[in-house]
């Protein structure tokens, strides 16, 4: 249909409205959609993205292939280009894919300008995965900004009451990333705009997890009745997972460890993470707050936790750029099995750097992160953050628009997890060569995966160190990834090593065709297939704005 028959909540004001249904057409019709438990309703109009439930069903307002819209741009904290009217990144269509289980809607961004087709070019785009699809992707977001970012807008013509604005991109982005777990504060949970959120991604197969700041004062309600809550927003069908932020230092004292052990009596799932002031760093006029473990400190917790009676489902493990990822990865799976701890998660907090330099960071992340069994990856922030003194850039710019990291991830998150082999990911040993020009590998049957990480890391402040690593895991020659002049080097290099894997490492679709691999640009969101020679892998590579996947197959 063309008009929606709400744009924000079904409630909303009809009568003098240019963006809804007015009544009675529109109770009669959400009526029927009830009745017939109708699956999806697609409308357009607005030139700005929504998605709505009434009961099982979905509604959905698709962006425009044409203009954005100029009405709307109250939904953002900064204003669009030209008031909206040049805001193309949000510019696209939604592909809807049909199958037995039920429909999928992918948002196809086609931005500024759509380029004619080139059967000279042998890149493909990709067609990553919604969060529907990837049950095994152990994606999780930080909802630093609100998902249900409501706006009162502007009485503005043609309609002549005032409507709300939602800003719906913030939520779009999750699925369009294909994260399977999101984690919010508590007063989410009570907050009407964003209680009606999370509903909306639990419908999408998107698990949510509210954290609460634990404190030893008694009169702080919220979490003086932190089982009470917590079970009582389960059973409104709003969150998955209660995680408990115990601050000041690693070790919580026991009232926190027996309000741990009442959740779990109420059948909740708890994870467990730590909120700890940090010195001053650099030109930076106040200590950071470090919120999450660091790896040296998980021997310690787990037997104070085993002192005490308790256990707990997961622990949050923050990870930094300069740690980096993939050895702290190696330094937890050397700490396996923790008698009281779970699963281990990792959270990362993008650093102050270039935006390039923020795709290359996460996909190491969620390279080590499949390599943890059961593990989750927490990134954050999902939006741009002003902090007066710095501003740490986001997976989204401040108008929701999609940074390089977070294309990277979306194109990362499907080819891991979009057919997840039935045993999980093993990270593989590659020649000190390789390893020293930031190439990672991980195998899953006969499938292996090599991450090229490329440019240098520029910007990463120090406190991005490798603090947090036990003894004898500090990372060596990883301390930033390779640079333009190394590509020739390390894709040569890489060749050679693949052909010398034959046949284990290398695949042929029938007898006689030459060994080829697919190929991924994570940035681009592009895939092809080329010969496994090193003249093609130094090209993929070279042309690479950003970090690099090769998978063979025997």
């Amino acid at each position: 249909m063309h008009l929606p028959p709400f744009f924000v909540e079904a409630d909303e004001r009809a009568f003098g409205m240019y963006n809804s249904l007015d009544e009675p057409a529109r109770g009669w019709l959400l009526d029927l959609i009830r009745r017939h438990t109708v699956e999806a309703v697609f409308a357009g109009h607005t030139h700005f993205v929504a998605l709505n439930r009434i009961g099982a069903t979905r509604l959905y307002v698709a962006p425009s292939t044409t203009t954005s819209r100029a009405g709307l741009p109250e939904a953002f904290t900064v204003c669009p280009p030209d008031r909206g009217r040049r805001d193309v990144d949000k510019l696209g269509f939604f592909l809807v894919r049909v199958a037995d289980r039920g429909l999928s809607v992918h948002l196809i961004r086609t931005g500024r300008d759509t380029p004619a087709l080139d059967d000279a070019d042998p890149r493909l785009v990709l067609l990553t995965c919604t969060s529907g699809d990837l049950p095994a992707s152990p994606l999780g977001v930080v909802a630093t900004h609100p998902l249900g970012h409501m706006t009162p807008g502007p009485v503005i013509w043609p309609s002549v009451v005032r409507q709300r604005v939602r800003d719906d991109w913030r939520l779009f982005a999750c699925l369009e990333l294909g994260a399977r777990h999101v984690r919010v504060p508590e007063s989410d949970l009570e907050d009407q705009s964003e209680r009606a959120r999370l509903p909306v991604l639990r419908g999408e197969g998107v698990s949510v997890t509210a954290s609460w700041v634990w404190s030893p004062r008694a009169h702080t309600a919220h979490v003086a009745d932190l089982p009470v809550t917590a079970s009582s927003a389960a059973q409104r069908e709003l969150l998955d997972e209660v995680e408990v932020v115990f601050p000041g230092g690693p070790l919580p004292d026991p009232a926190c460890l027996a309000q741990i052990r009442q959740l779990r009596e109420c059948e909740l799932p708890v994870a467990l993470s730590t909120a700890i002031r940090m010195a001053p760093v650099g030109p930076h006029y106040h200590g950071r707050t470090r919120v999450g473990y660091r790896p040296d400190e998980l021997p310690a917790l787990d037997e104070w936790l085993g002192r005490h009676d308790t256990a707990v489902d997961r622990v949050v493990c923050r990870v930094y750029a300069g740690d980096p990822p993939w050895q702290v990865m190696q330094a937890l799976r050397a700490m396996f099995p923790l008698r009281h701890i779970g699963v281990v998660d990792l959270a990362l907090d993008l650093p102050d750097a270039e935006a390039h330099t923020h795709a290359a960071i996460v996909a190491e992340a969620m390279f080590a992160a499949a390599a943890l069994p059961r593990a989750r990856l927490w990134l954050a922030p999902l939006v741009d953050l002003d902090r007066s003194m710095d501003v740490a850039s986001g997976l989204l710019d401040r108008l929701s628009n999609p940074r390089p990291a977070f294309t990277a991830a979306r194109t990362l998150n499907t080819i891991l997890f979009a057919s997840p082999p039935p045993e999980p990911y093993l990270p593989v040993d590659v020649p000190s060569d390789l390893a020293t020009g930031r190439v990672l590998a991980l195998a899953a049957a006969a499938k292996r995966l090599w991450l090229v990480l490329p440019r240098g890391a520029k910007n990463v402040p120090q406190e991005w160190g490798s603090g947090g690593l036990p003894p004898g895991n500090t990372p060596t020659n990883c301390g930033g990834f390779v640079g333009h002049s190394n590509h020739r080097a390390v894709g040569r290099r890489l060749a050679a090593f693949l052909t010398e894997q034959q046949p284990q490492g290398l695949h042929a679709a029938t007898r006689g065709e030459s060994h080829s691999l697919a190929c991924y640009r994570l940035v681009e969101g592009t895939s092809e297939r080329v010969a496994a020679t090193a003249e093609a892998v130094i090209r993929v590579i070279d042309d690479s704005p950003g970090p690099t996947v090769l998978v063979t197959e025997s």
